[in-house]
């Protein structure tokens, strides 16, 4: 029986020769095949280096992070919770000054090099680090 140590010890190897073997056993490929897509959305996308969670360890990366937070701001609106154009205001700006924390987790130095792609990719002009928050009663 294949185990998922198994697997990621040839997961190790394949990322080391950034080789996949399709040669394996139909069974041992298609698991393998499965677990890559499961955890980096392709095979191709971890041979390439182009997968979103950090060497498919299932941690994901400070781009991911904000895919997945804007993913779920995106299904409160189609979840008949629409927010208003204020709250969609707020939920930018807050977006903007916790992004440091988003990447906590990854290497050191990933969001200073990382830095200039989270500004273009967001369009963002810069980030804060705080976020004044104001909620008046009606």
């Amino acid at each position: 029986m294949l185990t998922d140590k198994d697997i990621l010890e040839y997961v190790q190897q394949v990322q080391a020769t950034r080789a996949f073997d399709g040669a394996l056993a139909p069974g041992i490929s298609a698991r393998l095949s499965s677990f890559l897509t499961n955890r980096c959305g392709s095979v191709e996308n971890f041979i390439n280096g182009t997968h979103m969670k950090s060497e498919c360890t299932g941690r994901l990366t400070g781009f991911a992070r904000i895919k997945k937070l804007r993913r779920a701001l995106t299904a409160l609106d189609r979840g008949g919770w629409e927010r208003s154009f204020h709250q969609r205001i707020f939920h930018e700006h807050f977006i903007t000054s916790i992004v440091r924390v988003l990447f906590k987790t990854d290497p050191p130095g990933a969001f200073e090099r990382a830095y200039p792609r989270i500004l273009e990719v967001n369009n963002w002009q810069e980030t804060y680090q705080e976020c004044l928050i104001s909620t008046p009663r009606r």
